[in-house]
């Protein structure tokens, strides 16, 4: 008789923002099972491997795979997030404004009368959390140069552990602090962890282990490749480098929203945040198909990226979103982005960044002068800040980091289909585009522009209908018009229809702006020799063949308006009176 050892595997499942438990309920390998209504449910299960899925009203699905086992951490946390997020105060300029919620360690409800002290460079301020656990402190700050001040919170109440959290970036805008209290009378002290504070420790992944070598013109696409993200990643909590004791569940953007500022600066300029968290996407996205461990994907500090889901700012949030699925591609698959704090002169010389045999040397003037700080390989985070701070977007600093290595910024949707109305049209005529996108990314982008194009060996464009228009998730509609210009010569066109990130934001497709994807529709759109209008019982001859507008074939027409007449090759548009 085989006998299968069990595990008890304590499920928790809080609100991302908040960190409230939530009703929610579990599906484990088919079965379900109801948790508290603080988000509590302990589970007997077998060693083997499970699928799981999770649901609570008002909030995102997580679904997810676990292997149980006697190394399985017997706490796992999924955080859900809210369809309706909590908006975030606004801070004037010139401010801060400190905002979050406490709760109890043990029940995940909610906190009311703790104290909440932050002591900063400008001076000591101060709230209480009400009813609901959420306290809000907003203060003046000033800038600090390139390096940004720190100060501590301590979060305080009888009956609890007071708990300081100290080496905390003191900048100006809006930023979320949670905090959770077990009961007690001592002091818990922790010091923030910040990607930029540790240098990064290196692992080399058995397929990384080959020296660089550049990429041929052969890589070249003319459009950004498609990457599917996945759409969850388990994070080892409490660890010892890499060996963590707790998981955390969360979707992939929910991740990268609330990781993003525990390793850039919050305060950067917002083209280095985007920029930032497109490498911080990609490098969370490679540890889910190559997880470092059975039971979690990846570990929440330098031996990987710095992770701490109770802390978050509105500027690297919104850079998050801004860039929702998009990622770094590299031979076809989502790239290991590595990134480090400086990497001038770590063995390219003063001026370049790189090393020279794991990473290419690219010139790197911006950081001139400047200690190396880190492994070297793919983006410099001050340098990113720099250039930034000199005008250049986030795209460009992406390509400048990371396209010598061969990786590429990919694009998290493409064009499934496209159809135009009428296809048959003459010089000043106007057809209608549809295109049918399929997005898999989280959050909508607002910034794409469609733009199209005719192709018969010259390319014919319409810029001034070129549009911009908003994609959601999953599967969408949109449209846009196209006026056949003056000079536009007879015959039949391919028609090219693309989808671009307006990078630069000045609604316009330009060389600046990040193609996404593009498709073609061969021998598609016919244009007629002339705009003649005549009447159309006045044209005879057993070679010709008439056309409604949208492309029919029509033997005797009826109905009053224009018609399309094709003799041989040549079309001319004509009307019936």
């Amino acid at each position: 008789m085989l006998w299968l050892l069990g595990y008890t595997i304590n499920f928790s499942i809080t609100d991302a923002i908040t960190g409230y438990g939530i009703r929610a309920t579990l599906v484990i390998n088919g079965t379900v099972y109801k948790t508290t209504e603080n988000g509590f449910a302990n589970v007997e299960l077998q060693e083997g491997n499970y699928e799981i899925s999770v649901s609570a009203l008002g909030y995102r699905d997580l679904r997810t795979n676990l292997k149980v086992d006697k190394n399985t951490p017997r706490e796992i946390n999924f955080m859900l997030m809210p369809m309706e997020i909590p908006q975030p105060p606004k801070a004037k300029e010139g401010f801060a404004v400190w905002y979050g919620w406490v709760v109890d360690a043990e029940t995940r409800t909610p906190i009311s009368g703790v104290l909440v002290e932050i002591s900063t460079p400008y001076g000591k301020f101060s709230a209480k959390t009400n009813n609901n656990g959420y306290y809000q402190v907003e203060f003046p700050v000033k800038g600090s140069g390139e390096k940004p001040l720190e100060g501590k919170v301590i979060f305080s109440k009888k009956g609890y552990n007071s708990y300081i959290k100290a080496g905390v970036f003191i900048l100006e805008g809006s930023q979320r602090m949670n905090a959770q209290l077990k009961k007690g009378n001592s002091k818990v002290i922790e010091e923030k962890k910040h990607g930029l504070k540790e240098e990064k420790q290196y692992y080399e992944p058995e397929e990384d282990k080959k020296k660089f070598s550049k990429p041929s013109d052969e890589d070249y696409q003319l459009f950004a490749p498609f990457l599917a993200p996945p759409s969850t990643i388990r994070v080892g909590r409490s660890c010892s480098c890499r060996t963590c004791s707790s998981v955390s569940i969360v979707s992939l953007e929910t991740y990268v929203q609330l990781g993003l500022d525990d390793e850039w600066i919050a305060s950067w300029a917002a083209h280095s945040l985007r920029a930032g968290a497109i490498p911080y996407r990609s490098y969370g996205a490679w540890y889910v198909l190559n997880p470092i461990s059975s039971s979690y994907d990846i570990c929440d500090n330098t031996c990987c990226q710095v992770w701490d889901p109770n802390d978050s700012y509105t500027s690297t949030i919104n850079a998050a979103r801004y860039t929702s699925g998009i990622m770094l591609e590299n031979s076809g698959n989502i790239a290991r982005s590595e990134y480090s704090a400086e990497n001038n002169n770590c063995g390219c010389g003063d001026g370049y960044s790189g090393t020279g045999s794991s990473w290419p040397c690219v010139r790197d003037t911006v950081c001139s002068g400047r200690a190396c700080y880190g492994h070297g390989r793919g983006m410099c985070q001050w340098g990113s800040s720099r250039w930034a701070n000199r005008g250049f977007t986030w795209k460009w600093i992406n390509e400048h980091y990371y396209s010598p290595g061969g990786y590429r910024i990919s694009t998290p949707m493409r064009i499934v289909s496209v159809s135009a109305t009428p296809t048959n049209v003459c010089i000043g005529d106007t057809f209608r585009i549809d295109l049918n996108v399929q997005s898999y990314a989280e959050d909508t982008h607002n910034q794409i522009m469609i733009g199209a194009s005719l192709y018969n060996g010259t390319y014919i464009s319409d810029p001034p209908r070129d549009i911009k228009v908003s994609i959601p998730p999953g599967s969408s509609t949109r449209s846009r018009y196209f006026v056949v210009p003056p000079g536009t010569s007879a015959g039949t066109y391919d028609l090219l229809v693309a989808l671009w990130f307006d990078v630069n934001e000045n609604n316009a497709i330009n060389s600046g702006d990040l193609l996404l994807h593009m498709v073609s529709r061969a021998f598609y759109i016919n244009v007629c020799a002339t705009d003649v209008k005549e009447n159309i019982s006045e044209i005879e001859g057993g070679s010709l063949s008439v056309y409604s507008v949208d492309g029919r074939r029509v033997e005797r027409p009826e109905k009053r308006g224009f018609y399309f007449v094709v003799d041989g090759r040549k079309i001319r548009k004509v009307f019936k009176r």
